[in-house]
């Protein structure tokens, strides 16, 4: 089973019209997330495997998972990286 990872409690965010303004709190760069990435923030608000995430921004799009996968990942490790966003522990312990 793929990491699940959820918005970290420690970075601030604001949508706006055109983005989502993140500022986390690690090195305090702005970070914007915009077209797909304010629907990939969404989804964050919920743990979620970049492989779901994936699927879902597919389905929401009407395109094929070939043409997200190869983005949600790269997104993914940028914003773990800053911290932006957190690994999840299963519930189950597995």
């Amino acid at each position: 089973m793929s990491p699940r990872y959820r918005r970290s409690a420690d970075v601030l965010w604001r949508r706006t019209d055109d983005a989502v303004i993140l500022l986390p709190r690690r090195d305090g760069e702005i970070l914007a997330l915009t077209g797909s990435g304010k629907v990939l923030w969404d989804l964050l608000a919920e743990p979620i495997a970049a492989d779901e995430a994936g699927e879902a921004l597919a389905e929401i799009y009407g395109v094929s998972l070939g043409q997200v996968n190869g983005a949600v990942g790269p997104i993914f490790a940028e914003l773990s990286r800053r911290q932006a966003i957190v690994p999840v522990e299963p519930v189950d312990g597995s």
